[in-house]
This record gives C-alpha cells, sequence and structure tokens, in this order.
C-alpha cells in the first residue's frame, strides 16, 4: 500500500513538473520568433558595451535608457565571449524562466511546512500561466527579474525558519542587491524583508539584520554611486519618461490591474481559500511575508499606472508567489485522486485557455510586429544610408539596433530633453508613449524622420509627431519618401530632410 502511495505522489510530482515545461515550451514555439522592440533597446546598450563605447545608447551621450542593469550586464559579458546578443538573451530569458520552475519543484527543501506535491502543483500553475509563458523568448529581463523575487523570498523565509546561520541572512543579502540591480521595483523587497528582519532582530536579540544589509550595501552601493555619477540621476531615464503623479495614472493602473484578474483567476480564487483556510494552521514563521510582497507589489504597479506590454509584464514576479499560496489548499479541495485530477486539469485548461484567448496576451502578441519590421527596416537603412545619418524615430528598439545609426527617441526613453519635459495630461495616455517634443527634435535636425512606428507613417501618431506636423519649417524641410524595403508589402515611411534628397 505505501509502495502504491509513494508511486502516486512521483507520478503526480513529475507529472505536474512535465506539463508546465511543456506548456511552457509549446508556447514559446507557438509564438516564434515574436520579441519586444524595447528588447533591442537594452541590446543596443549592450553592443555599445562589448564594443567598449560604455553603457550609452548614441555613442557620446550617457542616458540610461534601460531598467535592467543586470541583464544588460550579463547580455554584455556574453557578447565580449563571442555570442550574439539576441541568441544569448533568448538562451538565458528560457534558463531563468525554467529555473523559476525548478525553485517551486523544490520549495519543499526550503520550507519544511510544505511537501514535494505542493510544489509540483505550484510549477504546474505556473507553467500554464499566460502571464508567464511569453516572457521566456521575448528578449527582456522578466524571468530573470521574476527568478531573483521568487528565490530570495525562498531564501529568507527558509533562513529565518533553520537555525538563523550568519551564512544564510548574507546570502539573501546579496540576491537582496541583484534583484534591485535587475528591476528598480526590486526596491519594495528590499524595504519589506529589511523591516521585517530588523523587527525579528531587535526582538529575539540577534544581528540579522546586519548580516543580511552588509552584504546588500557592499554590493549595491558601488553600483548606485556609479551609475548616479555616470547617468546624473537618481533613478533611470525610463522612469521619468514613464512615471508621473496624477490621478489619471492610478486610473489607469487600476484598469491595467483589473485587465489581469481573468487570466489568473483560478489562482486567485485559491489563493484567498488558502490564505483563509491553509496558512493560519502552516507552521511556518514568515509565511506571510510572501502574499504581503505581492500586495505590495501590485499596488506599486498601479501606482505607477501599469504598462503597455503584452501578457502584464509588471505582474509576472509576483504569480509564482499566488502559484505556491495557491498550491497549498489543493490538498484540502482535492483529497480523493480523482477530484484532485479534475481540479489539476481544470486550472491548467483554463490557463492555457485564457492565454490564447485574453486580447492583452497572444491576440497582443500576434499583432506585434514591430520588433520583426523593425528589424527589417533597420538592416535596409544599413545597407542604403551613410552611418553618420541622425535619424528620429518613436520605434526606438529593432530599428535602431540594426541600422546601427545614431537615434533621437522621440518618446523619450532614451532623450534625456524629453524624458524630463513636464507634460500636463501625464497618465491620459498609453505608458510609456505619452511625451515628446516636436520642436526639439526639429532643432537636432535629423536627416530621416518616422512617425508612428518600425514601418513609419505619412501622419502624425505620438505627440513629438504631432508637435512636428503643426510646425511650418517641418513641411518646408521635409518631405514624404517610401522606402522599398522586402519583406514589407507597403515599404517604410520616412520624412526626408530635402538637402538630403539626391
Amino acid at each position: 500500500m505505501l509502495l502504491s502511495e509513494n508511486r502516486g505522489r512521483s507520478a503526480l510530482i513529475w507529472s505536474c513538473g512535465i506539463a508546465a515545461l511543456g506548456a511552457t515550451a509549446w508556447y514559446n514555439y507557438h509564438i516564434y520568433p515574436w520579441m519586444l522592440d524595447d528588447a533591442f533597446i537594452a541590446f543596443r546598450y549592450v553592443d555599445n558595451f562589448a564594443a567598449g563605447h560604455g553603457f550609452v545608447y548614441n555613442i557620446g551621450e550617457r542616458v540610461e535608457g534601460y531598467t535592467s542593469f543586470l541583464w544588460v550586464l550579463l547580455l554584455g559579458l556574453g557578447r565580449m565571449a563571442g555570442l550574439e546578443t539576441v541568441l544569448i538573451s533568448k538562451i538565458l530569458g528560457a534558463l531563468f524562466g525554467v529555473a523559476t520552475i525548478g525553485v517551486l519543484m523544490n520549495v519543499h527543501r526550503y520550507f519544511p511546512a510544505f511537501n514535494r506535491e505542493s510544489g509540483a502543483v505550484a510549477a504546474l500553475f505556473l507553467g500554464t500561466c499566460g502571464v508567464f509563458m511569453p516572457w521566456l523568448g521575448s528578449g527582456m529581463e522578466v524571468t530573470l527579474s521574476t527568478l531573483l523575487t521568487l528565490a530570495t523570498l525562498v531564501l529568507y523565509v527558509n533562513a529565518i525558519n533553520g537555525d538563523e546561520r550568519p551564512s544564510l541572512f548574507m546570502i539573501v543579502g546579496v540576491f537582496l542587491a541583484l534583484t534591485v540591480m535587475t528591476r528598480p521595483e526590486g526596491a519594495l523587497l528590499v524595504i519589506l524583508l529589511m523591516i521585517d528582519c530588523g523587527i525579528r532582530s531587535w526582538k529575539e536579540r540577534k544581528k540579522s539584520i546586519l548580516f543580511m544589509a552588509l552584504p546588500a550595501a557592499a554590493l549595491y552601493l558601488p553600483y548606485f554611486l556609479w551609475r548616479y555619477f555616470y547617468y546624473g540621476y537618481f533613478f533611470p531615464n525610463t522612469f521619468y519618461a514613464k512615471v508621473g503623479f496624477t490621478g489619471e495614472q492610478i486610473i489607469r493602473g487600476l484598469n491595467y490591474s483589473q485587465s489581469v484578474i481573468l487570466p489568473i483567476l483560478i489562482l486567485l480564487i485559491l489563493s484567498v481559500y488558502a490564505l483563509i483556510r491553509v496558512w493560519p494552521a502552516l507552521k511556518l514563521k514568515g509565511k506571510y511575508i510572501l502574499p504581503i510582497f505581492a500586495l505590495v507589489h501590485a499596488i506599486f504597479v498601479i501606482l505607477v499606472g501599469g504598462d503597455i506590454m503584452p501578457a502584464f509584464r509588471f505582474f509576472v514576479p509576483i504569480i509564482p508567489i499566488l502559484a505556491l499560496i495557491a498550491a497549498t489548499c489543493v490538498p484540502t479541495l482535492a483529497r480523493r485522486k480523482i477530484y484532485l485530477f479534475l481540479l489539476l486539469t481544470l486550472t491548467g485548461a483554463y490557463n492555457i485557455y485564457q492565454t490564447l484567448d485574453h486580447s492583452s496576451i497572444t491576440y497582443h502578441i500576434q499583432i506585434d510586429h514591430v520588433a520583426s519590421d523593425g528589424k527589417k527596416v533597420g538592416l535596409w537603412l544599413k545597407e542604403n544610408v551613410s552611418p553618420g545619418t541622425l535619424l528620429a524615430t518613436n520605434a526606438a528598439g529593432a530599428v535602431p539596433y540594426y541600422s546601427g545609426l545614431p537615434t533621437i527617441d522621440m518618446l523619450g526613453l532614451n532623450d534625456l530633453h524629453i524624458a524630463h519635459k513636464k507634460i500636463t495630461d501625464m497618465g491620459s495616455g498609453a505608458p510609456g508613449h505619452e511625451k515628446g517634443d516636436g520642436k526639439y527634435v526639429l532643432s537636432r535636425k535629423p536627416d530621416l524622420i518616422q512617425f508612428f512606428s518600425s514601418v513609419g507613417s505619412l501622419y502624425p501618431s505620438f505627440r513629438s509627431d504631432h508637435e512636428l506636423w503643426e510646425l511650418q519649417e517641418f513641411h518646408e524641410r521635409y518631405t514624404p519618401r517610401v522606402a522599398d524595403v522586402s519583406g514589407l508589402e507597403n515599404g517604410a515611411v520616412f520624412y526626408v530632410r530635402r538637402s538630403d534628397i539626391p
């Protein structure tokens, strides 16, 4: 009988793990070769760094237009080793995604109150969730940030539930620093764990907080001082370009958060049930740190106004936490094998259905050709215009990356002037696509101007476009031309400075 039970447990664990990895691999194959255009912004910094020009977008201009230093550094080291940037981003993104599933599969090794089945079920919940699956091959740092966030929480809870060895807290401190160096909002995790550890250290008269804080500071402070003196600002340039402090931005963040509910509905329901019925009885110190962090992170996402990218990028770091919490209530809801099978099948099927059906996930990805079209346009420019040609564009990723041209980012992510320009209606438009300055762009005398996105447009779309369109000087100096770009049915539209027309 015991042998049969052990076989049943092993079958459940292996089935969940295989299903999680299989669903994730299948979906990434399904959406291949999709990548986000913003990934190529980081790639441009990577290639410039590897070539010895520093962490810059345009050579000679120090603007922090990326939000993940650790991701850029890792890719840069790979590039210096001779690897192709796009390829290494996909490999690392996949490895970090698989590692996140692996952490859940082995969470019982760190949480004594959890068993192997709970971790396996959590892995299944994560591996079939459409808020997590698309990011492995996106070129973005999302899976790295998610892995570090989950690993830091697991290591910290493990440290306070063990013999509280100093070495454990030192490791947590290192992970905290790496988490913040990957995404600025990692500071939320730092603040939460420092407060919790400080209170525990004070009550128990221990020095755990020092063992955790010192390595975190030793690793992070030199980096922070370097980036502050290198770029000149406390926050990345992307923060100033994207974030305001208006009521409209909060409303936009609430709408963004409301939209993510349906794809993770079963996880939310199971998590709430688990927190009410299961978690109070768990013999685990710091157990409420996990849901508290998830809540704090969600509030942060609302306050910054959400995101424009598909698959709810800003919520990805808390999906493994919800999966882990939700998994703890499964044994109480499905005591018999048939009920367990039905519950897991229903949840996995629902997750995948939402992934394929939700307009903000697969549909959004399928219509997102900014990077793929941008590659074609960028390669055309590389072959057909001189290397010093100054380009002004809203699509600051693949087009500048593949063309290698000096570029004015008209949305401001990589431009200090536009990012720091004050606008009155901040928060009312699409995140990251609200700022612009037509007069400033015109004063830079770009040789080529692209309205709209990577294929260009005859008519204005974003703020800089409209402000340029309203200037008589723009119409006098620039004329539209359509480039016959291979692979683009209607070509690519540019406004060309008249003095440069042969």
